[in-house]
């Protein structure tokens, strides 16, 4: 979502930038970290929910389970996706329903379903949403924290996939979030440092879908989601 995209709240308050550049981004601090021998996808859309329609902005086509799948097809092979999605589908507009966490947690299986579908031999990453500093009704902070993280560990544990705790690693700093949304480029810096120390250790030792003169290849999508 925007925090892959690399929003950049500053820079529109004061009508100088859209979005961090993109050796800000926590994809492109990460692949700066990871290497030469990595080849980093960015895939992050402001809005992007997992499993959501924006009704006012369905020609940007925000639903990840509808979007990324033609991502990753195009993409393949891959050796790694990582998935940073939820924030925004816990908008009170979206998270509706006495149901409505049995049906994120099906539809965030049948996502990941469709990723390994497209990539048979592929490692994921479900990421927790960051801390969210916001307490507004619309954008509730405390769902993320009560509702939302909780849920996102279980798909983790239940789809076999490797869990990277955002939420944690940034708790307890909202100096680091402008607008208590997104970071900025500090908080960037450590959003990526948790990927890349997550990635490594799953990854360490893992063989491989391709030639050794081929890149490994890691696609984030937030929202990847890596996501």
């Amino acid at each position: 979502d925007s925090n892959t995209y690399g929003y950049d709240p500053a820079g529109m308050r004061d009508g100088t930038a859209v979005r961090y550049a993109q050796d800000v981004r926590w994809c492109g601090v990460a692949q700066r970290d990871l290497g030469e021998g990595w080849h980093v996808i960015e895939e992050g859309l402001n809005g992007r929910t997992t499993v959501r329609d924006d009704m006012c902005h369905l020609d940007t086509n925000l639903n990840g389970i509808r979007a990324l799948p033609m991502l990753l097809e195009a993409h393949k092979p891959l050796d790694a996706i990582v998935i940073m999605l939820g924030t925004n589908d816990i908008k009170s507009s979206y998270w509706t329903g006495d149901d409505v966490e049995e049906r994120y947690m099906a539809a965030y299986a049948e996502m990941i379903a469709s990723y390994r579908e497209a990539n048979p031999d592929v490692e994921i990453f479900v990421m927790t949403s960051p801390y969210l500093y916001t307490t507004v009704e619309s954008l509730p902070g405390d769902r993320v924290a009560e509702v939302l993280v909780p849920l996102q560990r279980e798909v983790a544990i239940q789809n076999d996939c490797h869990l990277i705790d955002i939420f944690t690693a940034t708790s307890g700093m909202p100096e680091r979030f402008p607008d208590l949304i997104h970071p900025d480029a500090i908080g960037y810096k450590l959003l990526a440092q948790t990927v890349y120390e997550g990635a490594v250790a799953a990854l360490n030792g893992m063989q491989l879908n391709s030639d050794a003169e081929l890149e490994q290849e890691i696609l984030i999508g937030e929202q990847t989601s890596m996501e």
